[in-house]
């Protein structure tokens, strides 16, 4: 009878030491999955969805928040996308602008959906869309840049290497044919060089010193006295430029003058030619009535030479025959 008792008594504890591992196993797994109470549903869409399932974790910066319960592939736009169903935990505030990347906390570690906190002041609510962003494959980027690589390596590197070695064997070449004589030519230029050498030096040598010369000359020129000198002669082309510019003036006043007077100056000229046209035409008898006034000024003069007292008494002339 106690034998009997001592078994119930073992298969009791062992039952119940599987009860609390089973209820111990549910705890963890809703611990895990974050479906500790009731959830809200919140949905979020991407183009592709390699790396996540159901059961994918989600988490609000960091912070466990929920699962993937769902994934829907929906046709938008002529094109297939997928509508994941997210199960979040009741009444957790999520910002409107907030967006879901999908990302993974290590190189090695699972894939999970990160909701990253915006700045708004309006919460989402159940049902509503979280702005999706999907994370940039590695291993994909990875092989296209490998793929990449190994085109440049066909299309721009190996032709390059070729071309390369191309001119690599033809200057090898040219050297082997050519390389004495140029040798030769080479040593004959450096030799030339050298001869010219004690002559270039001369050269320049001679041209420092024509140089230091004319340095020289030039603080001559520009000393204390010269520049005075120079100030004067600016002085003086100043003035002489004043004066030109006032000559000037009284050229354009007289042009003026000149313009504004030509029907005067006409009438001048014209007076001028009438009375020389009159004096052309007189001329012989005004010459020739000065020709007589000088005669008898001359005979008047002679006879007061011979007899000065005629100018106080004279005799009057002898009267004519008739």
């Amino acid at each position: 009878m106690s034998a009997l008792k001592n078994a119930k008594m073992n298969y009791m504890i062992v039952g119940s030491f599987v009860v609390a591992s089973l209820v111990g196993l549910l705890i963890a797994v809703a611990l895990l999955t974050g479906r500790t109470g009731s959830v809200d549903t919140y949905y979020v869409v991407y183009d592709r969805v390699q790396g996540i399932k159901y059961g994918t974790q989600v988490v609000y910066e960091g912070y466990p928040v929920g699962q993937i319960e769902n994934i829907i592939p929906e046709k938008q736009d002529g094109r297939m996308r997928f509508k994941i169903e997210l199960s979040i935990a009741e009444g957790w505030d999520i910002p409107q602008d907030s967006y879901a990347a999908v990302s993974s906390a290590g190189l090695l570690s699972a894939l999970s959906i990160n909701i990253r906190a915006g700045e708004s002041s309006s919460a989402l609510k159940p049902g509503d869309t979280i702005m999706g962003i999907e994370n940039a494959d590695m291993f994909a980027a990875m092989s296209s840049l490998a793929e990449q690589i190994s085109a440049l390596m066909e299309t721009d590197v190996r032709p390059l290497l070729l071309n390369l070695n191309t001119a690599v064997n033809s200057a090898a070449l040219l050297l082997s044919e050519d390389g004495t004589e140029m040798a030769g030519q080479m040593k004959d230029i450096l030799k030339s060089v050298e001869s010219q050498t004690p002559t270039i030096l001369e050269n320049i040598t001679s041209f420092s010193q024509n140089l230091d010369q004319s340095g020289n000359e030039l603080s001559q020129i520009l000393s204390a006295k010269n520049r005075k000198s120079i100030n004067a002669t600016i002085d003086s082309l100043g003035q002489l430029n004043s004066t030109l510019a006032k000559a000037d003036h009284m050229m354009g006043t007289m042009d003026t003058l000149v313009t504004d007077s030509k029907p005067e100056m006409e009438k001048a000229v014209a007076d001028l030619r009438f009375v020389m046209e009159t004096l052309s035409r007189h001329i012989d008898n005004i010459s020739q009535n000065l020709e007589g006034t000088s005669r008898n000024l001359y005979e008047f003069s002679r006879h007061i030479r011979q007899n000065p007292g005629l100018l106080l008494g004279g005799t009057p002339p002898a009267a004519k025959a008739e």
